[in-house]
């Protein structure tokens, strides 16, 4: 039997297994009068031709994880009878080109033809109601899907990596989509929302790099299209912009008051974005992958930007956080490799995760006294940076909480030197040693502290780090690196 992590299939009733010379790798359940496939043998070949009835008793349910990595099986018909494939059931099925599904099936269940990646083609029929989540996800040589008219529910990442997949109709009982459907189907050129549908998940259509518009049906009252961008019927929703739409410049309407997840994801062909008064959030990946953009200005209306929201926006050079911003998300501007500075409002009080990772042309950052947590890997692989301005003292403090010691790596006064971007020593009014400097310029953005470090050691004069210890102290250095 084969086995899935992380799921537990309970049976109470007795298994048996076929002897049919041609039906000899499969495995039933029987209960209430009803068979249930519920295992084949992963070295089963060729083609399978699963029977109506076993000993008189009806096929009803393939199920969960029934047929996961049979790699060998080519061809597989499901008999009529048959009501619900379950998760998993055909995943993995790398060598079926052909599937028969028969119209007593109501249900898809989750990933049940995940990876099944050389089926080409495949018709829906009329009596399934529901696509499960990731039914179909890496099926990347599907081409072309026959959707029959019942189906109302697609639920998240269906089609999710599709690639060969160049169009869709989707019917009009359609009226739920899921976050990511149609996710990096790279092929799809354009798309109709029917008339029916009342619920889109974000990120609908997240990675469609060819996708050059969407339209929406005339009858649709939750969602429109302007110009092929798509839009909540009120238009205070950017839903999503297509990433093949031609064009440099969108001014966004000045009605959007939210610009949705993975909205402007990877839209390679923009270079400037205008953001209007009003918009009050960006939203996760809004903005990810745009290579080409380079000019943005976030509006002070805005209070909210989400995870990544400018990740990989690697030909923006600046950017302005409006005062109102709180936070500032994991990943949100990690890999802008073009950006050189950036001002953090003193409304900010948390910098996530990996926020500003590899953003290798970044030299100067001021961190307001507001923020009182810096996630790990924050200014990670950023080797240009030669100065972090912290506001006060407390600040500091917190920047160097944010670290984490490598004790095994000590450092000499001349590596120190050399290292630093600016450096001087010596001792103060006080009789202490007191050394000044700017943050070393190190491939994963460290800095140095003395052995002995506490608050009243460390002072910010003129945005310079200024370190003091008594003759006394040991003046071995240790590294410390962000996480």
């Amino acid at each position: 039997m084969k086995v899935l992590s992380g799921l537990l299939a309970l049976f109470l009733f007795e298994v048996l297994p076929l002897y049919a010379a041609d039906l000899s790798d499969l495995t039933y359940t029987t209960t209430d009068g009803e068979v249930t496939i519920t295992d084949c043998d992963e070295a089963a070949t060729g083609e399978l031709i699963i029977p109506d009835t076993i000993e008189g008793n009806p096929v009803t349910r393939i199920g969960n994880s029934a047929f996961l990595f049979c790699s060998s099986l080519t061809d597989i018909t499901i008999p009529d009878g048959v009501t619900i494939t379950g998760f998993f059931a055909f995943a993995y099925c790398t060598s079926l080109t052909s599937i028969t599904i028969p119209d007593s099936v109501i249900s898809i269940g989750d990933f049940a033809f995940e990876a099944c990646n050389i089926l080409t083609n495949i018709t829906i029929p009329v009596s399934v109601i529901s696509i499960g989540h990731f039914a179909f996800n890496e099926c990347i040589s599907l081409r072309s899907i026959t959707i029959g008219d019942g189906l109302t529910s697609i639920e998240s990442g269906a089609f999710y990596r599709c690639i060969s997949l160049t169009s869709i109709i989707l019917p009009d009982t359609v009226t739920s989509i899921g976050a990511g459907a149609f996710g990096h189907c790279n092929s799809i050129t354009s798309i109709t929302i029917p008339d029916s549908v009342t619920n889109m998940g974000g990120a609908a259509f997240t990675g469609c790099s060819a996708l050059t518009r969407i339209e929406v049906a005339a009858g649709n009252v939750n969602y429109t299209e302007v110009n092929g961008v798509l839009f909540n019927t009120e238009m205070t929703l950017l839903h999503t912009y297509p990433a093949a739409k031609t064009g440099a410049n969108y001014v966004i309407p000045d009605s959007v008051t939210s610009i949705g997840a993975d909205a402007f994801q990877g839209c390679t062909n923009l270079t400037g974005i205008t953001i209007p008064d009003g918009v009050t959030s960006i939203g996760d990946q809004a903005f990810r992958d745009c290579t080409s953009l380079m000019d943005i200005t976030i509006p002070d209306s805005v209070s909210s930007i989400g995870n990544s929201a400018f990740s990989r926006c690697a030909s923006l050079t600046n950017i302005i956080i409006p005062d109102g911003v709180t936070s500032i998300g994991n990943d949100t501007f990690a890999f802008c490799s073009s950006l050189t500075s950036i001002a953090i409002p003193d409304s900010v009080t948390s910098i996530g995760d990996q926020a500003f990772r590899d953003c290798t042309s970044l030299m100067d950052i001021t961190i307001p006294d507001s923020v009182t947590s810096i996630g790990r890997k924050a200014f990670r692989e950023c080797p240009a940076v030669v100065e972090i301005r912290p506001a006060t003292q407390n600040q500091l403090a917190a920047q160097l909480a944010a670290v984490t010691a490598e004790r095994d790596a000590r450092f000499t006064e001349d590596q120190i030197r050399a290292l630093s971007a600016e450096y001087t020593i010596g001792l103060n009014e006080a009789g202490n040693v007191q050394m000044k400097f700017k943050l070393f310029e190190s491939a994963d953005l460290s800095t140095f502290a003395p052995l002995t470090l506490n608050a009243d050691s460390v002072s910010v004069v003129n945005g310079t780090i200024c370190l003091e210890f008594t003759p006394e102290d040991r003046a071995a250095f240790f590294r410390f690196s962000v996480e």
